[in-house]
Formats: structure tokens, sequence, C-alpha cells
């Protein structure tokens, strides 16, 4: 997708067709479950404020239905497992949860920019421009509220690891380990600049990426087992392979292989801008 329309191709990379505009930017689409197409945006109300756009098309992009204009530009939408989709303005203080057909089942009363559906069920929520954590039952009554700032400046962004601990990340180089009920267990500052992510690998070790241009792996004791020092500007994003090799990628235009102990085997480059994914 780019800007206001959105591209389908088959496998093998051939063009099929282009979906109507949104009549505003978008900003993500996804696979929902039964195999249609979503996607999200905002399109302009008038000439200060925009409105939320949500569309859930067929298989092959020929027709849409569109919801979603009680909110502000919606920057995130998710499917959870129980094939409702909850989304996410960058303002507007509520976040929504939909059936696949438009209909509003509820609204969260608490100012929400993201999310991850934990595996229990439950449903964890926060603010990257500050705020708490919000930890929600299968039915939506808030059950904990975790309290980032008394540990780190602004969260950007969580996720759950294996053991049911939470790993957070963000502004002033920090990354923290949270238990469920929401007691701090440890906090790490390694990092010289804000972190942009972390992922938990096939040996239960995480990795962490970072605007100071490197890369971390850690013991889940917030020992550095290894430093991943190459890329020459942000470093955006990072996966780890099958094999167990972690690819990175970043502002430099550039994306690199390493082996895990931080040695770089190559850098793949051709790109003229920064890499996003």
């Amino acid at each position: 997708w780019h800007y206001n329309s959105l591209q389908l191709w088959d496998a093998h990379g051939r063009w099929i067709s282009t979906l109507p505009r949104h009549g505003g930017f978008v900003r993500g689409a996804m696979e929902l479950a039964d195999g249609r197409i979503l996607s999200w945006g905002g399109r302009s109300r008038d000439e200060w404020a925009t409105i939320g756009s949500i569309r859930v098309w067929d298989r092959d992009g020929n027709s849409f239905i569109e919801w979603g204009d009680n909110q502000t530009d919606i920057m995130d939408v998710s499917q959870l497992a129980n094939g409702h989709i909850l989304s996410h303005s960058w303002y507007g203080g509520v976040s929504y949860l939909w059936d696949t057909e438009g209909n509003l089942l509820l609204a969260l009363p608490t100012w929400a920019s993201d999310s991850i559906q934990l595996r229990d069920g439950r449903l964890l929520t926060w603010n990257t421009q500050g705020g708490d954590f919000t930890l929600w039952e299968a039915d939506m009554p808030i059950t904990i509220r975790f309290h980032p700032r008394q540990v780190m400046f602004r969260l950007l962004g969580a996720r759950e690891l294996r053991n049911g601990q939470i790993v957070g990340w963000g502004e002033d180089h920090v990354i923290v380990l949270w238990n469920p009920d929401g007691t701090v267990v440890d906090k790490w500052d390694d990092h010289n600049d804000n972190v942009w992510g972390v992922i938990e690998l096939a040996d239960g070790n995480l990795l962490s990426w970072s605007m100071d241009s490197t890369l971390r792996t850690w013991a889940l004791d917030g020992t550095t087992q290894a430093i991943f020092e190459g890329h020459t500007e942000f470093v955006y994003g990072a996966i780890e392979l099958a094999d167990g090799r972690i690819l990175s990628w970043g502002a430099d235009s550039t994306l690199r292989l390493w082996e895990r102990d931080g040695r770089l085997i190559t850098t793949l480059t051709g790109h003229t801008h920064g890499v996003d994914g």
C-alpha cells in the first residue's frame, strides 16, 4: 500500500489490481482469518480534521464495507483470537472493538495507541505518547494497570515472553521486564539511545535494536551476550532466521546478516533509502 491506494499481487509478483482509493492515507493492511482483506487509515473530513477509515474487502479486492468514522486517523488495527477487530487512533482517547462487519461492540475507555493479545486471551494496551499499560480480561473490564513511567520516560512497545513475563522498551534507552501482575523484574539500560524493538529468540534469550545503531542479545538475567555493531544509522528492525542467524535493517539503507555472536556475515545493499522492514 502507498498513500491512498492498495495494490494486489500474486505470489509470483505479478500485479493483479489496484483497490479503489481510500480517500486518505492507508496506514496498513492485513489478511483476516476468513481470507478477506482489511485495511485502515484516515480520510479528510474538512481542511483541518481527518476521520478514521477501516475497510474490509473481498478476497479479490472487488468490493468493500467501510466504517470507523467515529475515530480520528486510525494508526493500528489487529484481529483478536475471537475474530473481533480492535482499532486505535492517533488522537481520540478511545479504542474500539468491532465485529468483521463493522458493528461496534465496545469502546475501551483508555487512551491506547497499540496493543497485544496475550496467550490467555487477555488484552494489553498502551499509549506510545505516555501513560500506563492496561491489562483487560476477555470481556474487557480492567484487571491490572502497569506504570511504565516509574521506570522509563515513554513506552514504545511491548510483547509477551514464553514464560508469561512482559518485556517493554522505549525512550531513554531502557528495556524493562515485568511479571504478569505488573511488578518490575528487571531494568536494562545498556543501549545508548531509544530502543526500537525487542524479540524473543528461539533459545529464550532476547534481541534488541536501537537508535544507537546497534543490536544486543540478552539473557533474562540482564546479561549482555553480544553486541552487533556495523549499522551506521538507526536500526529499524530485526528477525531471527530459521538457522539461528540474525537479519537486521535500518536507516542506513542496508540489511545486515549476522552470526549469533554478533559477527557480521554480509551487508545487503541496493536500497536507496532507509529500509523499514
